[in-house]
């Protein structure tokens, strides 16, 4: 079966550095950013199969 998304949305939130911070001191930890990463990856896992689930239902 093939699968076709045409159309994806993805949103985000900047957020601006905290006073007082320069680029240098105030970088997340490297494992603190994979974690962030895994999170965001399984989020946008649970969209697709969400809209999967959603185009089989129709």
């Amino acid at each position: 079966m093939t699968i076709e998304i045409r159309q994806m949305t993805i949103r985000s939130t900047v957020n601006t550095r905290p006073q007082g911070c320069d680029a240098d001191n105030c970088d997340p930890p490297a494992d603190k950013v994979e974690d962030i990463r895994r999170e965001i990856l399984a989020e946008c896992r649970l969209m697709l199969q969400e809209s999967l689930r959603e185009m089989r239902e129709r």
